[in-house]
Formats: structure tokens, C-alpha cells, sequence
């Protein structure tokens, strides 16, 4: 059975999601009434950085799951285990590296994708709309883990500390 405060923070997990799906939405519905520059291969230099730079944000993110595996003997970390908050830290972790990871397939696929295809869709043109909008997601989904990781961090003690225990 869970907590009336586990319950709250999985509610709270759940809406703080649906904003950052919904500001990606609007920031994809949004793009095309912002003029852009109109020379493509400059496009096409920008979309191939903010790709870049979302890799390396993934192999951060992944890094830092790495590391609270590594802490994972300490007496803070144990206790954030028996009460899940643990849990919640490395799921929201994964969800932002899974959204990192969406974005960087879509800048992969932005960078291949054709100008215009056989049937007149601007194929570039809306997928560097989706790279803009799933960066807008992935970036607002690593505000909690960036939280937690920051409390869980900052919180480490010694072994022979005060920690609770």
C-alpha cells in the first residue's frame, strides 16, 4: 500500500511530465511562426550541434546513474532506498535519459532527411521543428533528477558522520 506522500510525489511525478510534453507541443505548434534563417545547410549546422550536444548529455546522464550505483553502500543512499526515494531518483534520471535519447535519434534522422520528399512534405522542416520541440521536453524532464541527484550529493557524509540512521 502506498503513502498518502508517496501518492502526492507521483502525482506531482506525473503532471511536472504532462507540462513538459505540453510545452514541447507548443513549442513544435509555435516554430513555424518564428522566421528562422533560411539558409538550410546553416540549419542543417545547428540541428547537427544541438544533436551533438544531446549525446553527450546522455552520456552524462548515464554517467550519473553509474554514480549513484556507486554510493549506492552508504548510509543516506540506504535509507533513501527503505523509503523510495532512491527509486523515484534513478527513474526520473532514466526518463530524462530516454527523452536525451529520443532527441538525438531525431536530430540523427533531421540530419539525413531530405529537403523536400517525392510527395512535397518538407521532411527537414518539421523534423527539425520535432528536434526543437523534443529538446524543450528532455530539458525541462532533467530539472527532478538534476534536483535530486543535487540534495543526494550534497548530503553525503563520511561513514562516521552524523547520517541518519
Amino acid at each position: 500500500m502506498t503513502s498518502p506522500a508517496s501518492s502526492a510525489r507521483s502525482h506531482a511525478s506525473f503532471w511536472y511530465r504532462a507540462f513538459a510534453v505540453t510545452a514541447a507541443g507548443a513549442v513544435y505548434l509555435g516554430l513555424p511562426h518564428i522566421p528562422l534563417v533560411a539558409d538550410e545547410g546553416l540549419l542543417r549546422g545547428v540541428v547537427n550541434t544541438i544533436a551533438g550536444s544531446d549525446a553527450t548529455l546522455l552520456g552524462f546522464l548515464i554517467s550519473a546513474g553509474a554514480l549513484l550505483y556507486a554510493v549506492a553502500n552508504t548510509r543516506l543512499v540506504q535509507n533513501l532506498m527503505r523509503t523510495g526515494h532512491f527509486n523515484k531518483v534513478v527513474g526520473e534520471l532514466f526518463v530524462a535519459a530516454g527523452a536525451f535519447l529520443v532527441a538525438v535519434a531525431l536530430g540523427f534522422a533531421c540530419g539525413l532527411a531530405p529537403t523536400q520528399t517525392s510527395d512535397g512534405t518538407q521532411a527537414f522542416q518539421v523534423l527539425m521543428r520535432l528536434v526543437v520541440a523534443a529538446n524543450a521536453c528532455a530539458f525541462l524532464l532533467l530539472v527532478p533528477p538534476a534536483r535530486g541527484l543535487w540534495v543526494l550529493l550534497t548530503s553525503l557524509e563520511p561513514e562516521g558522520g552524523t547520517a541518519l540512521r
